[in-house]
């Protein structure tokens, strides 16, 4: 479900609930959230690279620092999971 490739996974539990990141080599990044933890995605996107930030009962799922090359990789994981 999630894009191939991702290298370090990192989850951080707090009162609100919890973050869930996957980091890829390229820098690219997934993160789940639960709870009323709130994360914004990055504002300044350099150019050819894409973020996105969706929201499905009661998890928000945000991409960041995404290559023009993979965006649509990320784009159909953010998709599916709003099914």
């Amino acid at each position: 479900m999630l894009p191939k490739g991702w290298s370090t996974p990192d989850r951080l539990e707090i009162d609100e609930g919890f973050i869930q990141t996957y980091i890829y080599p390229d820098k690219s990044y997934l993160s789940i959230l639960c709870g009323d933890v709130e994360f914004h995605k990055q504002e300044i996107v350099k150019e050819n690279e894409f973020a996105r930030e969706e929201k499905y009962n009661g998890f928000s799922i945000i991409y960041g620092n995404v290559k023009s090359n993979r965006k649509e990789e990320f784009d159909a994981t953010l998709n599916l999971m709003k099914k």
